[in-house]
């Protein structure tokens, strides 16, 4: 049987789309959308399909391919398949990238640039000592959470790549950290809240090895006139009654 017009319409706008692209959503009505987009491969160049690509179903696709067991994990994307995929798309990346010795910042930054508006979150595991954090971090305008969990004890990290501080206190909408089980020690912690002056609203210290002696460092960020921290998690850590009474009286007020 032969091809209709339509069918063959589509097949050719499907093997051009990437040369030709187009809005898909205003360009077509919704059953010539639905069908061409069911065509459409998911590897085609993101610098293409980022901008002119919205449709759900078409991203969800594009997430099973991309992580087969992706789809149960939506609701920490914002809802959206889209920033779904291009959130575990940087990961990907970044794993690719830090698994050597060696790190080519500006090779990761020219990988990530086409859809670096999307990330919104931004979420590693056994993050290297010196992985430049601070470089990716500038690179996502619209980064809000970051949570990192370091290969090494943090004060190696520190002494040797400051760059955690940077993105702190320069990334403009970052309002949630989540450093738990980090190895974070007082030290550490003092180096990375002395002189903070953010807009944070969620901190995660949890399961780390701080004592009594960093809630001096703790209280000194929640009595900044600056500070907007709501939530601010220590839990897992030795800092005793006596320190968690002092940090719940600056809590609640």
């Amino acid at each position: 049987m032969l091809p209709s017009l339509l069918e063959l319409a589509l097949g050719a706008t499907v093997n051009s789309f990437e040369s030709k692209p187009f809005d898909v959503a205003s360009c077509l009505n919704k059953e010539l959308a639905s069908n061409l987009l069911s065509l459409l491969p998911t590897d085609i160049d993101v610098e293409v399909t980022s901008k002119f690509i919205e449709n759900d179903d078409y991203w969800k696709r594009a997430c099973k391919e991309l992580v087969p067991k992706a789809s149960n994990i939506r609701e920490e994307h914002g809802m959206s398949h889209k920033r779904m995929f291009f959130e575990l798309m940087v990961h990907k990346i970044l794993l690719d990238a830090t698994s050597g010795d060696k790190i080519s910042t500006e090779n990761i930054i020219e990988k990530i640039k086409p859809f670096a508006d999307h990330i919104h979150t931004l979420r590693l595991r056994s993050v290297a000592h010196n992985f430049p954090i601070d470089a990716i971090a500038s690179n996502l305008p619209n980064l809000t959470k970051l949570d990192l969990k370091y290969r090494l004890p943090l004060h190696k990290s520190f002494q040797r790549f400051p760059g955690l501080k940077n993105v702190i206190e320069l990334s403009p909408f970052l309002i949630n950290v989540a450093l738990k089980d980090c190895d974070i020690n007082d030290k550490d912690l003092g180096i990375l809240l002395d002189g903070v002056d953010c807009s944070l609203l969620h901190l995660d210290l949890s399961h780390n090895k701080i004592t009594y002696n960093g809630v001096a460092s703790m209280k000194a960020l929640l009595d900044s006139s600056a500070s907007t921290l709501v939530t601010l998690d220590v839990s897992g850590n030795k800092i005793g009654n006596e320190g968690a009474t002092e940090l719940g009286k600056i809590l609640e007020l």
